[in-house]
């Protein structure tokens, strides 16, 4: 159902307050001072207009018997002169050099940084959700500019109402049928500027997705790494090809709306000038038969100029604070996202942070496209137990991660941790007891320091982190660094050092041992790390974690066969489980696996 204009402008009305109150919130002072010197440049032009009446009638037109100078005349127009400079020192000095600048970078540097502080409060769910995806999308690309220019737009429109209020005022003397004439004569485009805005803003909503490709085209075509392959490959001509045809196609739903109100733009401004000019020549008899001054018809002229263009220029800003206003909506839903995992109304802590039993019982999960991906699944990794998952691709092991991790909550069953159902644990509290190392782990563009010590941003421990370097295999990569652990890594920034996928995969794992977590779970911890590196890193994971608790995944089963247990998942059911030993002895799945994998070593 087409929503009607009430509707409309309660939303505007509503979408509008919760804007400006993150404005005030942010700065209460300069958001008002910022529309305090709007007003004043918006009435100052009626002051202005009457100075300038008073200065033709007593100046221009004098009487003939005067020869003097009055000192009423010398006032008004040290007045007028002195309004005109007022005007220019708050229109242009103070609201549109100072202000503007001032106000408009605090707003981009809070509502990015709010966008940013929103998207780590996400849930996965959300993350991983390809509308949300499509949301982060809308608001990444615009929210710099966009809101800026709302409360430019904001402010433009307010000083323009002000000034046709002002106007309206000083020609209600001259007939009240005025002031009418000439704003219908402008409602034609402010509404065609009202259309022009909700299809510029439906277009850009329907060309997000390709938004997203583009971006995702442009990243590509600037990886270091990706232009290695589009080199060897040849695949440049034929990317590029495709980069182009999505530029054409969001350009030509961009030009679209612009078609459509092109001649529309010209010909109401003709319009608006012919009915002004009618209204002037209505009034001239009067100037004629001297029932009119000429200062006050000087007078009149400037407020029906005012009048028909400020109520242009009321319709034209009003229009643009309602497309920004469209577009800032996408901002408002972002944030409006609710929790997608609950917290319970009284969650549990433990008295301490130590490694806890881990239960899964009778766990089964369907994502929420309906996938399913783990059935009944059951067991339980005690205190300080090492336990590997293994599997083909798809088979579970990753989601069993996500539920211990709570990314998402379980469809069936529990997961129980020292017999307490996750769901009703303090989340904060929980990751203190977890330390993950994915396999698309974070590569800081930041120093060496940075990436260990983020292990643990609540502490500083300079030996600690030497140590966990050292564990990690990466004492001499840090060493051959220029600045060492004050390096600069990546090609990001001036002076950085890039580092092979394993000297990343070290420093990762550096991290992890610095955080030294009760539970540590590792995915493919070493998949890009040479043998005899991969060898030293887990025997001091061993001595590490021979207290704690280990969970890693892994396809290279030379990093799980010292495991305590190792769980053998398929079709998302664990389908065995035992020691390596055990499981080779069965002769079963993992050891069809694992003669599999050897046999390419033989």
């Amino acid at each position: 159902m087409k929503r009607t204009w009430i509707s409309r402008l309660a939303a505007v009305a509503r979408d509008t307050r919760r804007i400006l109150a993150i404005a005030w919130r942010m700065d209460a002072r300069l958001t008002f001072l910022y529309y305090v010197t709007a007003f004043v440049a918006a009435v100052v032009p009626l002051a202005s207009g009457l100075t300038l009446a008073l200065l033709i009638d007593r100046v221009v037109v004098p009487s003939p018997a005067q020869v003097t100078v009055p000192v009423v005349a010398v006032i008004v127009v040290a007045t007028h002169f002195a309004i005109v400079a007022i005007n220019a020192a708050v229109r242009f000095g103070l609201h549109e050099q100072y202000y503007d600048y001032v106000f408009r970078y605090r707003l981009q540097d809070t509502f990015t940084y709010r966008f940013c502080e929103k998207l780590t409060q996400l849930d996965v769910p959300h993350l991983e959700d390809p509308e949300v995806q499509t949301l982060i999308t809308k608001v990444r690309e615009t929210h710099a500019w966009r809101v800026p220019d709302f409360f430019r737009m904001l402010a433009y429109a307010f000083i323009a109402v002000v000034a046709v209020v002002a106007a309206a005022a000083g020609l209600i003397p001259y007939g009240a049928w005025i002031v009418p004439a000439v704003l219908v004569a402008t409602v034609p485009r402010i509404v065609l500027r009202l259309r022009f805005g909700e299809m510029q803003w439906s277009m850009y909503g329907s060309g997000a997705p390709e938004s997203r490709k583009l971006w995702y085209f442009g990243d590509l075509l600037s990886q270091i790494s990706a232009l290695r392959e589009l080199k060897v490959f040849r695949t440049a001509p034929s990317l590029l090809a495709r980069y182009r045809e999505i530029q054409a196609r969001i350009f030509a739903l961009g030009k679209r709306p612009l078609d459509r109100y092109r001649w529309v733009s010209v010909i109401m401004p003709l319009i608006e000038g012919v009915v002004v000019f009618a209204i002037a020549w209505s009034v001239l008899p009067a100037v004629a038969a001297g029932a009119l001054s000429v200062g006050s018809f000087a007078f009149f002229v400037t407020m029906l100029q005012q009048l028909a263009t400020w109520s242009a220029e009321a319709g034209s800003c009003c229009s643009m604070v309602y497309q920004n206003l469209l577009y800032v909506r996408h901002w408002n839903e972002l944030m409006a996202l609710p929790r997608v995992i609950p917290l319970a109304e009284r969650p549990h802590r433990f008295a301490r942070i130590a490694p806890p039993r881990i239960e899964f019982r009778d766990v089964s999960f369907d994502y929420p496209s309906g996938r399913p991906a783990l059935r009944g699944v059951s067991f339980t990794i005690e205190p300080g137990e090492s336990v590997a998952l293994v599997g083909a691709n798809g088979a579970g092991k990753s989601t069993l991660i996500k539920l211990l991790c709570r990314f998402y909550d379980v469809t069936a069953g529990q997961i129980l941790i020292n017999g307490v159902d996750l769901r009703e644990l303090d989340p904060a509290h929980w990751y203190a007891h977890l330390g993950t190392l994915f396999q698309d782990f974070v590569q800081y563009k930041l120093t060496v320091r940075d990436n260990v010590l983020f292990g643990d941003p609540g502490r500083v421990d300079e030996a600690a982190m030497t140590d966990a370097v050292r564990k990690a295999g990466a004492a001499d990569l840090v060493r051959a660094l220029p600045g060492g652990y004050d390096q600069i890594l990546g090609t990001e920034f001036a002076d950085g050092e890039q580092l092979s996928g394993g000297q990343w995969q070290k420093l990762a794992i550096a991290r992890a041992f610095y955080q030294s977590a009760p539970v540590l779970i590792m995915d493919e911890p070493t998949s890009a790390i040479d043998a005899e590196a991969e060898y030293e890193i887990f025997n001091n994971l061993e001595a590490e974690y021979r207290d704690k608790t280990l969970i890693l995944v892994s396809h290279r089963f030379s990093t799980v066969r010292n495991a305590d247990r190792i769980l053998v998942i398929e079709d998302g059911r664990i389908v065995e489980h035992g020691s390596h030993d055990q499981l080779l002895a069965a002769a079963g799945r993992y050891a069809a696996m694992f003669t599999a994998q050897a046999a390419g070593y033989r």
